[in-house]
């Protein structure tokens, strides 16, 4: 059966690798993660920021990851 995802952000970083390693950590423990490019509303097509998406079903267990394992860095919501 498949599944249509409902995407909701648990991380942001200006830093594009670190959003990937931010994603890889999450998906090594079954959370299925998206990135997602945020514009900075300064200049078009400036880039400013980048967010890790996860389906809704996982948002509370990525959060929760996050919260524990990267206590320094801030997760949604703030």
């Amino acid at each position: 059966m498949f599944h249509q995802f409902d995407w909701l952000a648990v991380f942001q970083t200006r830093n594009e690798a670190e959003a990937q390693g931010i994603a890889a950590v999450l998906e090594t423990h079954g959370i299925v993660t998206r990135l997602h490019p945020e514009e900075s509303g300064l200049t078009a097509g400036q880039l400013g920021g980048v967010q890790v998406l996860v389906d809704t079903r996982d948002y509370e267990q990525a959060l929760t990851f996050l919260r524990q394992n990267m206590p320094a860095r801030e997760a949604f919501p703030a």
